[in-house]
C-alpha cells in the first residue's frame, strides 16, 4: 500500500507505504532507486540529500546517496512531519506534538496537558509563527515560541471533527487546507 509520495529539492520523487520498499525516482537520471522496506507514513527533507521518514515506530533520517539510515526518535507512531530550521516537528498518535532539536538531539513533547485538544495529532502545517494541528478532537493552533495552544470552535464546530492523517497543505495564495472525515 502506498501511503505518501514526496518531491525533494532535487526534483526526485519518493514513494513509501506500509509493506514495501522505499522508492525514489531519480528524475535527472530517469531511473528508480530502491531502499529497504520501511513502514512510511510521510516524508520531509531536512537538508539536500537527507530525507526524513515518519514511520509507524519512529522518525528516521535516510541518506539519499549512501542509503544509510539513522533513527532519530524510536517508539512513536508518527503521522506527519514539519521541518522548521533545526527543529523537526512530528505529529504523533498518542504522544501529541513532538519537537526534535536536530542540533541538540533533544525531544520536547506537547500534549493535552499543555493545552492541545488531543494527544492524537494527525497533521501539521506551518503559518506565520504557528503550527496548525489537525487532531482526533479537532483543529488547534500552536504557538512555536510561546507554546500556547488555541482551539477554534465555530458554527460547524471545527473543534469536534477528527482531522485526517497527513491531510494538510499551504496553498500558493497562503490559505491553509486540512482534511477532515
Amino acid at each position: 500500500f502506498m501511503f505518501n509520495s514526496f518531491k525533494d529539492s532535487a526534483g526526485d520523487i519518493w514513494i513509501g507505504g506500509v509493506h514495501s520498499e522505499v522508492i525514489c525516482y531519480l528524475a535527472g537520471e530517469k531511473r528508480f532507486k530502491f531502499f529497504p522496506s520501511r513502514p512510511v507514513r510521510t516524508f520531509a527533507e531536512h537538508s539536500p540529500g537527507k530525507i526524513l521518514m515518519a514511520c509507524t515506530y519512529g522518525l528516521i533520517m535516510l541518506d539519499k546517496q549512501t542509503g544509510e539510515t539513522e533513527i532519530l526518535m524510536n517508539g512513536y507512531l508518527c503521522h506527519d512531519i514539519l521541518v522548521k530550521d533545526n527543529n523537526i516537528c512530528v505529529a504523533t498518535s498518542g504522544d501529541g506534538l513532538i519537537r526534535y532539536d536536530f542540533v541538540e538531539r533533544t525531544i520536547e513533547k506537547f500534549t493535552a496537558e499543555n493545552g492541545l485538544v488531543s494527544n492524537h495529532v494527525n497533521s501539521i502545517v506551518y503559518d506565520e509563527g504557528s503550527l496548525w494541528l489537525g487532531t482526533e478532537n479537532g483543529l488547534c493552533r500552536f504557538g512555536i515560541e510561546d507554546g500556547v495552544a488555541t482551539t477554534y470552535p465555530s458554527v460547524y464546530s471545527l473543534s469536534k471533527y477528527p482531522f485526517n492523517v497527513n491531510a494538510d497543505i499551504r496553498l500558493r495564495n497562503g490559505e491553509l487546507m486540512l482534511g477532515t472525515n
